[in-house]
């Protein structure tokens, strides 16, 4: 009976050891299972990072164009207003040099009327000294 009993529990032992065992290898490959998850979710994560630096160096990058883009328009809007203050004053200058171009011509107008009139009267003048030295030939002739 003891004997039995003994046998009994050897055989609980052994099948409760078969149990352990194999719980064992199924823990250690459930750890092997695991380890190999979390060196994929590390490299993962290195990933992750890598990439979150690449785009904060993008991000830094566009702000610099952004803020040079900035700068650029500012200048250019400078020069527009620059340029339309040229303009004006070229406008401005332009009229005055027209007022003064139109002075000029109606002056020389004037005069060139005038001296147009002086000749004109002369020449009436000289035919009219003409008419009569013509006039006083042919009494001549005619006397003659």
């Amino acid at each position: 009976s003891k004997f039995s009993d003994l046998k009994e529990e050897h055989k609980t032992v052994r099948e409760t050891s078969q149990t352990t065992l194999l719980q064992l290898a199924t823990l250690s490959e459930e750890t092997e299972t695991l380890r190999a998850e979390r060196k994929l979710a590390g490299d993962q994560m290195k990933e992750a990072k890598t990439k979150l630096k690449e785009s904060q160096l993008m991000i830094e990058e566009f702000r610099r164009e952004k803020t040079g883009f900035g700068r650029k328009i500012e200048e250019l809007e400078n020069e527009i207003l620059r340029t339309k203050e040229r303009n004006g004053a070229l406008v401005q200058e332009k009229s005055t040099m027209q007022k003064a171009v139109d002075e000029a011509m109606r002056s020389q107008e004037a005069r060139l009327l005038q001296t147009n009139n002086r000749v004109s009267v002369e020449k009436d003048s000289q035919i009219q000294d003409l008419h009569s030295e013509n006039s006083r030939l042919k009494d001549e002739i005619r006397q003659t």
